[in-house]
């Protein structure tokens, strides 16, 4: 089937998959609109600002590592496996997942090619010097973790309300 999709587009053909909420609903990470949502539960604007991490880091990381949490104990299910056995399968094309959700389920199934829109919930940047800790512990040692090199506040590398989407994925993406 690889070889008759690769020669039906030719080599110079890029797929991809745009995938959001719904892929990982299935996983068991609820969705942040719509029934169930964690937006039912939280108003984004009181724990997932940029303005709620710089005045309360506390409480957003509170929030922070329930959401945490929930994406630590997910598994990618069968469409995050079929989208990475189709990369693995295309081998003359580019494939590429393009993904809204930050919980790196793509990944876990073996995808390589992502570009990741909102930025990914496990990794994390110094607010203050840069730095990019490989890990936070969890839940987190202190209400907000601290950079280790500066004692500046840890952020993760998602996008929050208010926040622009990173110009480096919107290249990607349109690339």
């Amino acid at each position: 089937v690889a070889e008759a999709i690769e020669a039906a587009l030719g080599a110079d053909a890029l797929i991809t998959a745009l995938t959001g909420a719904g892929i990982s609903k299935a996983s068991g990470i609820p969705t942040f609109r719509g029934a169930d949502g964690l937006w039912e539960s939280y108003r984004p604007e009181d724990v997932a600002t940029k303005g709620v991490l710089e005045r309360d880091p506390a409480a957003f990381w509170r929030f922070h590592d329930r959401l945490r949490a929930v994406i630590v104990e997910a598994v990618p299910n069968p469409a995050h496996f079929v989208l990475a056995e189709m990369e693995d399968c295309l081998t003359d094309v580019e494939f590429a997942v393009i993904t809204q959700n930050v919980d790196s389920l793509h990944q876990r199934a073996g995808s390589e090619n992502v570009i990741e829109l909102h930025g990914n919930a496990l990794s994390y940047t110094c607010m203050r010097c840069g730095d990019r800790p490989s890990h936070v512990d969890m839940p987190a040692e202190e209400y907000p973790p601290r950079c280790g090199r500066c004692d500046g506040v840890i952020r993760p590398d998602m996008v929050l309300f208010g926040e622009q989407l990173p110009a480096d994925a919107i290249e990607k993406a349109m690339g």
